[in-house]
């Protein structure tokens, strides 16, 4: 599952693909996000309380998520060639493929995004 992290956003966002992935339940809802400019946003059609295990701590961090279709065209718009793989090659990535072209099935919050930081 591909997620974003977005430090500005004060919700988290699920797409509703990516919740049946995780076999998450939702409750129903039927609001609006507003997007930059308060223009009306992306629908959305449910909430869930759920858990991320944060790898470094073996923390759990509790999130709500909010349920939509879309959050966003795939990313990136384009393959990214990978001319110099070999400086990157041996870092442990998120997203293996992220070179690729993909769907963004979940984007990350402010609230969520603070607990994920951590000072090594």
């Amino acid at each position: 599952m591909r997620a974003l992290w977005d430090s500005g956003l004060t919700i988290n966002l699920i797409t509703e693909h990516g919740a049946q992935k995780l076999g998450l339940y939702r409750k129903r809802i039927m609001d609006r996000v507003q997007s930059v400019g308060k223009t009306e946003g992306s629908k959305l059609t449910g909430t869930v309380d759920a858990q991320f295990l944060c790898h470094q701590t073996s923390a759990l961090l509790p999130a709500s998520l909010l349920f939509t279709k879309a959050i966003t065209g795939e990313l990136p718009n384009y393959p990214i060639q990978m001319t110099r793989r070999k400086q990157i090659q041996s870092l442990r990535m998120a997203d293996p493929n992220f070179a690729k072209p993909g769907p963004v099935e979940l984007l990350i919050g402010a609230a969520l995004s603070q607990a994920l930081v951590i000072d090594e």
